[in-house]
């Protein structure tokens, strides 16, 4: 592509907008409306990921070990299987203290025990979530091991509804997009048919397909990015007023959770809306100019 028609396609799309202010205003307001709906979904279906990945983190396999256990040499095993992220040794002492703890005011039930009942053990946190119930049963196979406790229906439940929300969340972007681009082009299309006159000369002089295809794309990659713009600014800045105002208050009363900090919501935002309204403006007019190049 020689660079004076770049320069005269960027003109002619420009010119487009501009003379057909209107409908490029209804363009905009398309995009906005449409990409605002995809971005909250977008903004939502992050958090859950990310609540999700946090409680995944905090799943753990406990070692029950037998008194004779070598606890050295079997932290040491225990470091050198694949897939164990870090291994924390809780003694007999620590595990009655714990206990106690949980008792509160029963607790003194305890001090009459002639001895500590509880087994030491080994709090095994695996890198990865869904290698639990494998690592548990290597785990299990060590020497000084009497039983190992991963809470199984809890993990088998929890990564289960995390698959389903991966799912769900790429499921409902993927309608979310091709509705968008449904009423995009629609809308596209009523500011190309109101220029099919001239399309129609450009064809009867001997301009090429792409020759008139150009600017019209490049019109609705304009639209779409300054559509992404506006909805990119009503999403962070309306996400960012949500977090602070409700992050504390979510963190105190829902087992700990936090949203996403504005920062990488905002990154996550600016990579997809932006990519998704030029990418939908682009295909929405090349697809609603293809009719009238038929002449």
């Amino acid at each position: 592509m020689k660079f004076r028609n770049v320069a005269y396609y960027v003109k002619e799309a420009t010119t487009g907008i501009w003379r057909n202010r209107l409908m490029s205003l209804a363009s905009v307001i398309v995009v906005v409306l449409t990409l605002l709906i995809l971005g909250a979904f977008i903004l939502i279906n992050l958090n859950i990921q990310a609540i999700t990945e946090e409680i995944k983190n905090q799943v753990e396999i406990v070692a029950y070990l037998l008194d004779e256990a070598d606890t050295v040499h079997l932290r040491s095993e225990l470091l050198a299987l694949d897939g164990v992220q870090q291994v924390t040794y809780v003694s007999k002492e620590q595990a009655l203290e714990r206990l106690r703890e949980r008792l509160g005011d029963q607790a003194g039930i305890t001090e009459g025990l002639e001895r500590n009942p509880l087994p030491a053990s080994f709090e095994i946190r695996p890198q990865d979530a869904e290698q639990t119930a494998a690592l548990a049963e290597k785990i299990a196979r060590l020497s000084g091991v009497e039983s190992v406790d991963y809470g199984q229906e809890i993990v088998d439940q929890l990564l289960s509804f995390s698959r389903g929300i991966q799912i769900f969340g790429y499921t409902v972007i993927t309608f979310l997009g091709v509705v968008s681009l449904f009423l995009i082009a629609n809308t596209i299309k009523l500011t190309v048919y109101s220029r099919r006159r001239q399309i129609g000369i450009m064809k009867y002089v001997g301009a090429t397909d792409w020759f008139i295809r150009w600017p019209f794309i490049l019109e609705g990659i304009f639209l779409g990015l300054l559509g992404a713009l506006v909805t990119y600014l009503l999403l962070f800045y309306g996400y960012t007023l949500l977090y602070f105002r409700s992050s504390t208050w979510l963190y105190q009363n829902f087992l700990s959770v936090q949203l996403v900090v504005p920062e990488v919501a905002g990154r996550e935002l600016l990579k997809f809306l932006f990519l998704m309204g030029a990418g939908i403006g682009a295909v929405g007019s090349a697809v609603s100019v293809r009719r009238f190049l038929k002449v």
